[in-house]
């Protein structure tokens, strides 16, 4: 059985148990992305190795697989500076969301990746490695949707709410403020847009999307980095300046 509903966007979201010809559709989609980046793909099934963290134990930074992660980066970089140790990780969490803008991107479509069924993969490094879903709660478009305001407006809210409790708890645990998280973050995803745009066959605007994607006045958008082309030998990248974050 599947129930249809939309969000406040009006974007129409399959959720409860996918059928068999969604499921099959996302793994599809899945395996063409891994063959671009692995880091793209979204792997459909609940992982339970110790190489995996859950969306729910990304909730709390004082105990349990969280903790653990945070102190392994204080190791590896040889401080004990929570600020600085949360900026890292909220840099290596932020990479998981290329899971999410490339179906989008290249296929226009759109999962659901709410944080209580979400798993994160993580290197010995703790680098992110790949993102995972509860295929019982596998959401996605019934048709591709047009890559146009609405569209961003899915991705951006799926997006914030899946990183919103995380940023709330490492907020908590270093006393990094929630802004300078929020543009490590937000910076991320930027660079995810622009990398994504310039390894697809298709021809995609990266500064277009971006501009589309950041059209918002919440906390994370406001702290979207400047984003700028440069032009060497007829051939324009885009880079970017971070927004200020104070340690």
């Amino acid at each position: 059985m599947v129930k249809t509903c939309r969000d406040a966007r009006g974007c129409e979201l399959i959720s409860v148990v996918a059928p068999n010809e969604l499921l099959s559709s996302w793994q599809n989609i899945g395996r063409e992305l891994a063959e671009v980046n692995p880091r793209w793909s979204l792997m459909l099934e609940r992982p339970s190795s110790a190489a995996w963290i859950s969306g729910q134990a990304l909730q709390d930074a004082n105990a349990g697989p969280l903790n653990d992660r945070l102190l392994a980066i204080g190791k590896a970089m040889k401080t004990d500076n929570r600020k600085i140790i949360a900026a890292s990780f909220a840099l290596r969490y932020a990479w998981s969301a290329a899971a999410v803008i490339a179906p989008l991107l290249i296929y226009q479509r759109l999962p659901n990746v709410s944080l209580q069924h979400s798993y994160f993969k993580f290197s010995e490094q703790n680098l992110f490695q790949q993102l995972a879903v509860n295929p019982d709660s596998l959401a996605g478009s019934t048709k591709h949707l047009r890559l146009n305001n609405d569209a961003m407006a899915c991705l951006r809210e799926q997006l914030i709410n899946q990183a919103s409790p995380l940023v709330d708890t490492l907020q908590q645990w270093s006393g990094f403020p929630k802004k300078s998280l929020w543009g490590q973050i937000s910076s991320t995803w930027a660079s995810l847009f622009i990398t994504i745009c310039d390894e697809t066959p298709q021809t995609l605007d990266p500064k277009y999307c971006l501009d589309m994607f950041f059209d918002a006045a919440q906390l994370p958008m406001i702290m979207k980095p400047e984003i700028y082309p440069v032009t060497h030998q007829q051939t324009t990248r885009l880079y970017q300046r971070r927004s200020s974050c104070c340690l």
